[in-house]
């Protein structure tokens, strides 16, 4: 790839591991603390994740300025203690060491964390954190159904069934369940798209139909050197006789049914069909974001 190629905004896959930050000053804050609340207390939850190498602390949070999310069996009150936690007593099974460290497993870490994600976008892109990581098989995820409510668990295997390790950020996740909630058709994560003898990969796309979907983030896409490659991503896509249809976290967020029936009419445009129960059950359940609008956070 040349300097100065529009091209050149073309991502890899995430890492397999990534150190984060605080994650040293995290281990010695636990080294003291977890021994003393009791030989069966965990590790779970965020802590665990974070320990890892997931990152699902909120922006603008630090995870060492968080109570560490801890599981113990019931006993004695903690008075003066820095921790969360829950009462529970975490099978062996999904106990390992972490550094010395008493942690939920990964594959169980990656179960609760979405089971307790707000939403199915969220939950999706929490087990796609892992999976880009190579640290679970979402095959297994659903074996894991104690504690959960059953709402907690539904959410789980929704969320296992959506996700794919090939996602490159929390929003694109969010954007791929979403649209699998809404009923359309399921895309293809990190489509292929061959131009001018190369190949491009948009964040999803419908080969049948020659349709991209490219999510602009800010972090990625802000600016004028940005918005120049992607402008031309998009004339070369076209050009291949694609369909692209750009999306922003603000449509994601703030106008999510506009957002849905744009890219259900540029399928049908592209030769896109289903029943007409179908449809009209896809028509309900995009309108029904207006009352009850995807939580992303």
């Amino acid at each position: 790839m040349t300097p100065g190629d529009p091209l050149e905004s073309e991502r890899g896959t995430a890492p397999a591991h990534t150190h984060l930050p605080d994650r040293d000053l995290l281990l010695r804050t636990l080294r003291p603390i977890v021994p003393v609340l009791s030989p069966d207390a965990v590790v779970r939850d965020v802590t665990a994740a974070y320990l890892w190498g997931v990152d699902l602390v909120s922006p603008g949070e630090r995870i060492t300025r968080l109570p560490p999310r801890v599981a113990l069996p019931a006993g004695r009150a903690l008075r003066g203690m820095p921790v969360a936690v829950r009462r529970e007593c975490v099978p062996s099974a999904d106990r390992v060491a972490v550094e010395g460290i008493p942690v939920t497993s990964a594959e169980r870490t990656a179960a609760e964390v979405a089971a307790l994600a707000p939403s199915v976008p969220v939950a999706t892109a929490r087990l796609d954190a892992f999976l880009a990581r190579g640290l679970v098989d979402p095959r297994r995820l659903a074996e894991h159904r104690a504690p959960f409510t059953r709402a907690q668990y539904a959410r789980l295997c929704t969320a296992a069934g959506y996700a794919s390790p090939l996602s490159q950020s929390p929003a694109e996740s969010w954007l791929r369940a979403v649209v699998l909630q809404a009923g359309l058709p399921p895309p293809v994560v990190q489509c292929p798209v061959a131009v001018h003898r190369r190949v491009l990969h948009a964040d999803l796309g419908w080969p049948e139909y020659r349709v991209a979907v490219e999510y602009d983030s800010l972090l990625h896409h802000s600016g004028r050197r940005r918005e120049c490659r992607d402008r031309a991503r998009y004339a070369l896509m076209r050009a291949a006789e694609w369909e692209v249809v750009p999306v922003t976290v603000y449509a994601l967020r703030l106008h999510p049914v506009e957002l849905l029936l744009r890219i259900r009419d540029v399928l049908e445009a592209r030769g896109w069909s289903c029943p007409p129960q179908r449809r009209e059950r896809i028509r309900r359940d995009i309108r029904s974001l207006r009352r009850r609008p995807p939580r992303l956070r």
